[in-house]
């Protein structure tokens, strides 16, 4: 009788598992610090013209090098360039 009650619950209990082991490596959903590349625009002669590619995090503010002319990204609204970008690694 009690290999009965066994044979019953041992797929229940695998079942339990799979559903916690699932639950255990989902991502939570949280953004990590990885820097992505992004592009940036130099706001002379025109406001957001010539585009480079830099980072959105870093130590190293993202310039130009023939001019050392700063480089900003796209604001969230995407209708300024005044986001502080890096250089790329």
């Amino acid at each position: 009788m009690k290999t009965l009650n066994v044979k019953k619950l041992l797929p229940v209990a695998v079942f339990a598992l799979a559903i916690a082991g699932a639950f255990a490596s989902s991502p939570n959903g949280k953004a990590t610090n990885v820097s992505a590349p992004e592009q940036g625009y130099i706001n002379n002669p025109n406001p957001c013209s010539e585009s480079i590619d830099c980072n959105n995090q870093g130590s190293e503010i993202c310039t130009i090098e023939d001019t050392n002319q700063q480089v900003f990204g796209l604001n969230a609204s995407g209708t300024t360039c005044n986001k502080v970008l890096y250089k790329l690694n």
